[in-house]
């Protein structure tokens, strides 16, 4: 495997952990943390591929996945801001119920447990023209891009605006920023959706911009390698990029590893390959001080 082609590969699979964790990053910034992203990704991967199939047309399918992470978002939302829930409870019970709910739907509507294929992304034909490296580019799924691209449009968003300050601020400190006038309520849900709807182009870009289809368990632990990569990232852009691109190196190895066979491992070891440097990396960084205050604290909005 040449350099090029590793290259292409680990910006491919880095692609889906990267969206869902600066997503995810938002919402653990305002204070709330959110286990449930394994499962968001997977219901939008089912509902991507569904909309992709019932219309033929790629974006809807797209939509219709964003859409799928958004309200199961909003359902943890309020789970956790609203009625004051547990937040872990909330998020793996999301994590634990998907796969059998999808798993469900899949049988009763394909009979299989991977479905037919359907519209897929197609590739960026668009840059074809650039000299020298046009022939790399087009190799990638415009999401790729976009999923980079947006790094340091976060990153400025967070450290530069009034918004991105007021949400690193309602994870600290949310009452004096209630007594700001700040509806912190409000602002706790928008980071929550939001991470959904970066869960759903996540698990949507696995059915439609990779396998072209939905196959069950097809997340196959990406979700809990964004919530370790936003920990690793010590809440940061820049961080939770180096993160990802880790996290797609490993998922790079673990495929050659099984094409090439260079070493007599069972296929089942090869998998945790990235699940397991993952929970190394967990284990040896040192994000702890980083932690926004309030993290994982219910609040109890004031009524007056």
């Amino acid at each position: 495997m040449d350099i090029v082609s590793l290259v292409l590969s680990v910006m491919r699979l880095t692609t889906p952990i990267l969206i869902a964790a600066s997503g995810s990053m938002f919402c653990e910034l305002a204070g709330i943390q959110n286990l449930g992203l394994e499962g968001m990704m997977l219901g939008s991967a089912f509902a991507g591929m569904l909309g992709s199939l019932l219309t033929g047309n790629v974006y809807i399918g797209i939509l219709a996945g964003i859409a799928c992470g958004g309200l199961i978002a909003l359902v943890h939302g309020l789970i956790c801001v609203e009625w004051g829930g547990i937040q872990n409870i909330s998020g793996l019970g999301i994590y634990m119920l998907m796969p059998g709910l999808t798993a469900y739907f899949m049988r009763s509507i394909f009979g299989a447990s991977i479905s037919a294929q359907v519209s897929s992304l197609q590739t960026s034909t668009w840059l074809a023209g650039i000299p020298v490296v046009g022939k790399y580019l087009v190799q990638m799924s415009p999401i790729t891009y976009l999923a980079f691209l947006m790094v340091p449009l976060l990153y400025y968003y967070l450290k530069r605006t009034p918004g991105g300050l007021r949400i690193q601020a309602v994870g600290d400190d949310p009452e004096t920023l209630e007594t700001a006038g700040v509806d912190v309520w409000r602002l706790r849900i928008r980071c929550v959706v939001f991470s959904g709807l970066m869960a759903g182009l996540a698990g949507a870009y696995l059915s439609l911009g990779q396998l072209n289809r939905f196959a069950e368990n097809m997340v196959a632990g990406r979700g809990m390698l964004a919530v370790i990569a936003v920990k690793m990232g010590r809440w940061n852009p820049v961080g939770v990029l180096c993160a990802a691109l880790l996290f797609g190196f490993f998922d790079a190895l673990q495929l050659q590893f099984q094409i090439q066979q260079w070493v007599a491992i069972p296929t089942e070891l090869v998998q945790m390959i990235p699940l397991a440097a993952g929970m190394v990396a967990l284990a040896l960084s040192s994000g702890e001080n980083a932690t926004p205050r309030a993290f994982g604290k219910p609040y109890v909005r004031r009524r007056d």
